[in-house]
């Protein structure tokens, strides 16, 4: 009986597997943002797991500095903060962060892309539990990486 109810156990485990639902993949035209917006520019989430959801955000910062000095004050704050910078990088006209740390008592893991623009950064960044980033990164990092700026008359 033991050995039916393991194998009904693992048949029905294995049905879950095949009947879940695909990911869908789409196309998405966001309406432009003022070029003066500050804060929270959007937020994206993954389905949650673990209570977390992972997540995509874009903020704009008013910065006079230049991008080399944001990057020394991301990376004195990152130090500040305790958090463990994996890699950082300029690349295509962006500040890269890879980096890890705790926050709210939880291993977390995030990627940044920062790029300055007039007298503001727009930064994006993908969040993530650490010990879900070997999942979650592939997908949080080609949607960061897919931000770029347009300017348009009046928007950004």
């Amino acid at each position: 009986m033991k050995t039916a109810v393991i194998a009904l156990a693992c048949f029905a485990a294995g049905l879950a597997v095949q009947n879940a639902p695909e990911a869908l993949q789409y196309d998405f035209n966001p309406p432009p943002f003022a070029a003066d917006a500050e804060g929270m520019i959007f937020f994206h989430f993954l389905p949650a797991e673990d209570n977390f959801s992972a997540n995509i955000n874009c903020m704009s910062q008013p910065y006079l500095g230049t991008l080399e000095e944001y990057d020394k004050l991301s990376r004195d704050q990152f130090k500040q903060m305790g958090m463990q910078i994996i890699t950082a990088k300029v690349e295509d006209g962006f500040l890269v962060y890879e980096y890890t740390g705790r926050q709210q008592g939880r291993d977390m893991h995030w990627y940044s892309r920062a790029c300055k623009r007039g007298e503001k950064i727009y930064l994006i960044t993908a969040t993530s539990l650490d010990k879900k980033w070997e999942n979650d990164s592939k997908v949080l990092k080609d949607s960061v990486d897919s931000f770029k700026l347009r300017e348009a008359k009046g928007v950004i």
